[in-house]
């Protein structure tokens, strides 16, 4: 089974960005001004014709948002669960779209990136992410500059880049259930024209319900993620950026309870109240997370905008285990284990500028991106001696062109006017040791527009149309 989907938008907006600091008088409004990169190129938040959330460090550090779920309760129209055999894999929507499922042969309609590389698969993004400077949510179909999988929107993830002075932090946390979390932070400048940065987070928490018979207690995890970043400046029109990032989790599941008396297994007890302690007729065993990813950056100065080349490579692994039996006295159904092996690799080049007399702006760029992933998903329905095996592998392929250009009348003139639009061309092949292998490829061309105007220093007004497409692939549970 193929499908694809597209996702348009049209949106009247005013973007405004009043803040009152500390000491002015109510009636002399701040102007706060926050830098973004949601169109490719840096940006005051209050200009950006994006619906759009943009938390920077001291908004992260004071919310403890340190990955994609802990955004759940502060952006509008973003909602984020974990799978039920995964509280490290999220299902994540904007707007109501999104995708309930977690497929290696499905991609969900809100894309998640990491410096701009985009992250394929949704296994591990509750892992913590070390060192974030900022995290922008992107709300509707960004099919232009983000192309595909992105009708419900887009999530980016900046973290700190190395500074050329030495410097070093610590902060260290305690909650209930045993909750730790310790972040550290060195930047060292080795040279004049090349930094280093490190950074660890370690994250662990006990669980909240405690599990009697063998295994560990329901709802613990214990992360550990770093990175490495390195930035070296030949000269003042070249930077050279390379990270690694490597994250690990060991976590349980969330205990599912019978919280009514169930017509199919009516020899069940239920329990009507929210349960502190139980145990299960097999042992409990823990999941397992390993993410992985290597990022090189190359910007140049051409003389006719910036040009950038960003080449990546990431993996990942999960080993989930879940038990959905809700009682003590019998193993019903369980997923022992499901296993995510996937590796991805992604080459975009980007040319962003403008006119010497800002009339035009101008972003222009081609995209590759490859993908093999397979899952391993052992389902035992143990009260009828019952094991299927479904081992899936899919190959994907993405190559992708776009350009969008602003045109600003005079330069000066407080309208502007963006034309923009995105051809992808989709590949995509899967198969199992039961079926027949799949392949199918699709097409696509994502246009878009945009007319601003700057009402004033405080607000912009904007109409924007815009449209969006999401990849199809195969439905292997069906």
């Amino acid at each position: 089974m193929t499908s694809h989907a597209r996702g348009g938008l049209v949106l009247l907006g005013i973007l405004s960005g009043l803040t009152i600091t500390p000491g002015a008088k109510a009636d002399e409004p701040i102007l706060e001004e926050v830098t973004v990169t949601a169109q490719k190129r840096a940006e005051n938040l209050q200009e950006t014709p994006i619906s759009l959330v943009a938390l920077g460090a001291a908004d992260l550090q004071q919310r403890a948002i340190t990955n994609v779920a802990d955004l759940a309760n502060y952006v509008p129209d973003l909602h984020i669960m974990p799978f039920g055999s995964a509280s490290t894999t999220l299902e994540v929507f904007i707007r109501g779209v999104g995708q309930v499922d977690s497929q290696v042969t499905e991609d969900s309609p809100v894309a998640i990136y990491v410096n701009g590389v985009y992250v394929a698969r949704p296994v591990g993004l509750a892992t913590d992410q070390a060192d974030i400077e900022r995290i922008e949510v992107l709300r509707g179909p960004q099919g232009t500059l983000y192309g595909r999988n992105t009708t419900g929107g887009a999530i980016n993830i900046i973290t700190t880049s190395p500074q050329d002075q030495l410097g070093s932090s610590e902060l260290v946390s305690f909650g209930n259930f045993g909750a730790v979390r310790s972040q550290s932070m060195i930047n060292v400048p080795v040279t004049d024209n090349f930094s280093i940065r490190a950074s660890l987070d370690w994250d662990k928490r006990d669980g909240w319900v405690t599990n009697y018979g063998v295994g560990a207690d329901w709802s613990s995890f214990d992360q550990l993620s770093g990175r490495v970043d390195m930035r070296w400046r030949p000269n003042d029109a070249v930077t050279v950026d390379y990270s690694y990032d490597r994250g690990k989790d060991v976590y349980t599941s969330d205990l599912y309870q019978l919280t009514i008396p169930s017509p199919a297994f009516s020899y069940l007890p239920a329990q009507p109240n929210r349960l502190s302690s139980t145990t299960l007729a097999a042992p409990y065993q823990p999941s397992n997370d390993l993410i992985s990813g290597h990022t090189l950056t190359v910007s140049v100065d051409t003389g006719i905008g910036e040009f950038k080349s960003i080449s990546a490579y990431r993996e990942t692994y999960s080993d989930e285990y879940q038990d959905f039996s809700a009682n003590t006295s019998v193993t019903i159904y369980r997923n022992d284990p499901i296993i995510v092996d996937q590796h991805q690799a992604s080459q975009e080049f980007q040319l962003v500028g403008s006119t010497s007399a800002k009339t035009f702006d101008y972003i222009a760029g081609v995209y590759y991106f490859t993908e093999k992933a397979g899952s391993d998903d052992t389902d035992r329905i143990d009260l009828y001696d019952i094991v299927t095996v479904n081992n899936v592998t899919a190959i994907n392929t993405t190559y992708a062109a776009y350009g969008q250009l602003t045109w600003r009348p005079n330069g000066t003139s407080p309208w502007s006017f963006t034309a923009g639009g995105r051809y992808t061309r989709d590949e995509r092949r899967a198969e199992n040791f039961t079926t027949a292998p799949g392949s199918t490829s699709y097409d696509n061309f994502s246009p878009s527009g945009i007319v601003n105007y700057k009402w004033s220093e405080q607000a912009n007004l904007y109409a924007k149309v815009t449209d969006g497409y999401k990849a199809g692939g195969f439905n292997w549970r069906e």
